[in-house]
């Protein structure tokens, strides 16, 4: 079992670090037996220590909102912080503080905004996941203007070399293809993004890319020969036309995250990976600009609109309590966004807890209802309800360009 994951600890808002062995009952011990220990204080100030104080001092909503990853996270935060680097030790802290103090926005119009305090980092699971839900909405949309929309797929022959050496020579590669008569004459615009594997067996990295291209009929093996020219030697590619737009852009955002696979790695794998794709665009667009940006590095803000702002763990308190109005305005929106439910549904019991059953979505009379309720319960409750920002990492800077919701599964849900 994994020291530093959620499932080996209970919530609590004690302070972690231990109290000296042998002190006094007046200091928290039982009995003092060597000066030295209050001489010479524990040192708790090394990012390991950190990290695992933070992860046992988890909040509710915390632990259940990393529940579907915390393998996974797990992992992630034991090689980081026992890698022995400061900056992914830094990583590692910051990883553990994310979603400590979520929080819900609503509008009188019915609108709903989950503020999670996410970490943002590149091997977060649960910021993987939104982010890879973000880049399917938004290229769905940019696609839904193209003639027609293949897919690609660019490989590297297998070879020793470091990760980032190969993720250079896959995009340096790429740039060639694009330059190349070939792709001008039958590729409008497209995007891609970066999948990175690893064959456990011989240790090797296997990354390639993932293209949607709007144009015309390319053959396989004239794209095989031009994808060797630029690659020095690759041949290995497959297109395909994609019937669907929705489907393309689905199929090819899973590939921003895959979390159950790092989750695999050797630690050692895990922080390559880490230091190899720092800094680096995974995911980008190229050709004719689309009238709809795919960019998913912008984050979205809560709206202007969402005047009313609940911290998760003050509602949990009031549903906790068996207040009844709180507890429908809760079920409201558990069912309109599933980060919100993930987060209070084990308070909140019966139906909406039952993960084989997903709810019917709330109308806006139902949602403008919910923050009427709140709003009566919470408006007189500052500076918890309008507070900007509970304690926990820094939120991003204001955004410009157009803002929109994000959809999983049918389910209309904001993140930011």
């Amino acid at each position: 079992m994994c020291a530093f994951g959620p499932q080996t600890v209970q919530p609590t808002s004690q302070p972690t670090h231990p109290v000296a062995q042998g002190s006094s009952p007046a200091d928290g011990g039982g009995g003092l037996t060597s000066l030295d220990q209050l001489e010479t204080p524990v040192d708790r100030t090394s990012p390991v220590d950190l990290v695992t104080d933070a992860q046992e001092d988890q909040t509710v909503a915390q632990r259940r909102l990393h529940r579907p990853h915390e393998r996974t996270r797990c992992r992630v935060l034991a090689a980081f912080a026992e890698s022995g680097d400061p900056t992914l030790q830094r990583r590692a802290f910051k990883m553990s503080e994310c979603c400590r103090w979520p929080a819900v926005s609503l509008s009188p119009q019915g609108q709903v905004h989950t503020s999670l305090g996410r970490c943002r980092d590149r091997l977060c699971p649960l910021c993987q996941t939104v982010r890879s839900n973000e880049f399917g909405a938004r290229l769905r949309d940019a696609t839904m203007t193209w003639d027609s929309v293949r897919h690609i797929v660019l490989t590297l022959a297998a070879q020793d070399a470091p990760l980032a050496d190969q993720l250079d020579h896959l995009q340096a590669s790429f740039r060639r293809l694009r330059q190349q008569t070939l792709w001008k004459r039958r590729v409008i615009r497209g995007v891609y993004s970066i999948e990175v594997t690893l064959n456990h067996k011989t240790g090797q990295w296997h990354p390639h890319l993932h293209v949607l291209i709007e144009g015309s009929y390319i053959p396989q093996d004239s794209l095989s020969e031009a994808w060797k020219i630029a690659s020095g030697g690759s041949r290995v590619v497959w297109i395909e036309l994609m019937a669907s737009r929705e489907g393309a852009a689905r199929y090819v955002s899973k590939y921003v995250t895959k979390p159950s696979e790092i989750g695999g790695w050797p630690a050692d794998a895990i922080c390559e990976y880490a230091h190899a794709i720092t800094g680096r665009r995974m995911i980008d667009r190229f050709g004719r600009r689309p009238s709809t940006p795919v960019d998913i590095e912008r984050e979205n803000e809560t709206p202007a609109e969402c005047t009313l702002r609940v911290p998760v763990h003050r509602l949990l308190e009031r549903i906790n309590e068996g207040n009844r109005a709180i507890i429908a305005a809760a079920e409201t929106l558990a069912r309109a966004s599933r980060l919100i439910r993930l987060a209070i549904a084990d308070d909140l019991g019966g139906p909406i807890a039952d993960w084989t059953i997903r709810p019917k979505p709330p109308s806006q009379d139902e949602l403008i209802a919910a923050y009427h309720a709140l709003a009566a319960e919470f408006e007189d409750d500052a500076p918890f309800a309008t507070r900007t920002h509970e304690p926990g990492p820094a939120p991003p800077p204001p955004l410009t360009g157009r803002q929109r919701p994000m959809f999983e599964g049918g389910w209309a849900m904001r993140d930011g």
